[in-house]
């Protein structure tokens, strides 16, 4: 399969949905970018050779996918310029998702706590990647305070281990937003490795706001 139309994405970010559904988005290589502003400029390329039985399959058909992997090092006109939240092990860190990039990127989660502000004036968002080894409740106490919210605010969205590894106990998810009409919607894909290194996709979700 092609790579993405990077035109028509830029033009229309709702568009990485529809090519997330026949291709598989890794994103291990996001790396941290200065903060502020927090932006880059996100490449979407093929990864280095993957053998046969790593191919990735839809879980649900079993038809199979292209593997892709995103980085911070794409160059006009073939990249989406975007927001990154940054990733340290043990710690967490967040980026304000404003107007500057209609695309948000972090590292693959795999036991973090993705976290999404309140909307505030202008749809501005904020966003944080924490990380104590995929240990729930420290890393709910690091994005709450990390947004400077008391604990158990129901004003942030988190996305943690148990949700998307709800079908599978290895499952990783590559956390994604994007800007439409002005305002902030997230998304995840999830997969996992079956035996012989093979991956399996199970789609792309809606991550549902709390506000």
């Amino acid at each position: 399969m092609p790579p993405p139309n990077f035109a028509a994405i830029n033009g229309n970010p709702a568009l990485l949905l529809t090519w997330l559904q026949t291709n598989l988005l890794m994103a291990g290589n996001i790396t941290d970018v200065p903060n502020p502003p927090g932006t880059a400029s996100v490449g979407i390329i093929a990864p280095p050779a993957i053998p046969a039985p790593a191919a990735a399959v839809d879980h649900y058909t079993g038809a199979a996918m292209d593997t892709w992997v995103a980085n911070c090092a794409g160059a006009a006109p073939n990249a989406l310029p975007s927001y990154v939240c940054n990733y340290q092990p043990g710690q967490v860190r967040s980026v304000t998702l404003a107007a500057a990039a209609n695309f948000c990127f972090t590292v693959t989660l795999n036991g973090c706590t993705f976290g999404i502000g309140p909307v505030a004036p202008g749809g501005v968002r904020v966003v944080s990647h924490a990380n104590t080894g995929g240990n729930t409740l420290p890393q709910r106490a690091q994005t709450w305070a990390e947004h400077h919210v008391p604990a158990n605010a129901q004003a942030i969205t988190m996305l943690e281990p148990m949700l998307y590894r709800k079908i599978a106990p290895a499952m990783q998810a590559t956390v994604f937003g994007i800007r439409v009409g002005g305002n902030w919607q997230f998304h995840f894909q999830s997969y996992d490795r079956l035996p012989g290194a093979g991956i399996r996709v199970y789609g792309v979700f809606p991550i549902l706001l709390y506000n």
